[in-house]
């Protein structure tokens, strides 16, 4: 284990419900940015001037006091990061030498570049989903982070509109999110609307009529994160043409036709987006992500040596089925 000196407390394992002392000014000595109770109202921002801020909407607010805290929390998250690094390989080496089997650590992707992409998984449908779906979903959000960190070209990934059940297990039961890499993942209560330039908007959703051919860097492409089971036919769609904004499917049915009852998760089709950003080609994306299980249930198509399209059907499976 490692040692920490007691004068050293890290702020972070500070009970920010015990303080009641709020000091908003940074370049006071006892300020404390782990602090829950910093408002907005009082906040004295560092980048810029007291008139500049106050002339900024209370989101666009609120984001600068996000941003800034963060620069003033990483060298303390950094440090904790390292000793529990630190802590595990030692862990591991007296595991080793009691003779337990130990798997080794997996690699990490050393010429990892960004992709220049930025992917928002929509979390308002909150309502619509039972408390195994929120658990379900919360488990797709860490598979997606995971991919994320490991993929050969990573996107900006944004967790918006996060609140309700979901924002309730993410806080209690997967609390070591809040020391995810924002590189990887950033998470936010407010919805995308309030965040992001509305014209830059692509809403990806199977019932779009627009097929995707490629993924364009100047727009910011939305999942939503719903575990819907086929209950709420159209709801994506519905919702990007109430809010004016565009949208547009993967081009899935151009090589694979999935059976009716199939169901991609949020966390698939992110790790398609990835794949496809790696290797520039949808249907090997597909066929990279889409598990086996449901390969064997669908028709692949292939194209024929005279140039024709043939295709690969699974017996028992129709020849035409709705994504």
């Amino acid at each position: 284990m490692v040692d920490i000196d007691k004068k050293e407390s890290n702020p972070e394992d500070q009970d920010c419900s015990q303080i009641t002392k709020v000091t908003p000014s940074q370049e006071d000595p006892d300020f404390n940015p782990f602090n829950k109770k910093l408002s907005v109202n009082d906040y004295v921002p560092k980048s810029m001037t007291m008139e500049e801020f106050k002339k900024l909407s209370r989101n666009a607010q609120k984001k600068v006091m996000r941003d800034e805290l963060w620069e003033l929390k990483k060298p303390h998250l950094d440090k904790k990061r390292k000793e529990r690094a630190k802590a595990y390989k030692q862990r591991r080496k007296e595991r080793i030498k009691r003779g337990e089997v130990v798997p080794r650590p997996r690699k990490q992707i050393v010429d990892q570049q960004h992709s220049g992409v930025s992917i928002i998984f929509d979390m308002s449908f909150d309502h619509l989903m039972q408390d195994n779906e929120i658990v379900s979903i919360s488990k797709q959000i860490e598979h997606a982070y995971a991919a994320n960190k490991t993929a050969t070209r990573h996107t900006d990934l944004c967790i918006t509109h996060l609140d309700g059940r979901l924002k309730t297990r993410l806080d209690t039961r997967i609390t070591d999110h809040k020391m995810w890499l924002p590189e990887y993942i950033k998470f936010y209560e407010e919805d995308y609307l309030d965040l992001f330039p509305k014209d830059k908007l692509v809403y990806l959703t199977a019932d779009s009529p627009n097929i995707l051919s490629t993924l364009d860097m100047d727009n910011i492409y939305i999942v939503g994160g719903l575990v819907d089971k086929n209950r709420y036919p159209k709801l994506t769609l519905d919702k990007a043409n109430k809010q004016g904004i565009s949208h547009g499917q993967l081009p899935i049915g151009e090589y694979i036709q999935l059976g009716s009852r199939s169901v991609l998760t949020v966390n698939q089709v992110y790790q398609i987006l990835l794949s496809f950003l790696d290797c520039h080609d949808w249907k090997q994306a597909f066929l990279n992500v889409i598990p086996e299980r449901k390969l064997r249930e669908s028709r692949v198509y292939t194209e024929s040596q005279d140039g024709s399209d043939d295709s690969k059907e699974a017996e028992g499976v129709p020849e035409k089925e709705k994504l």
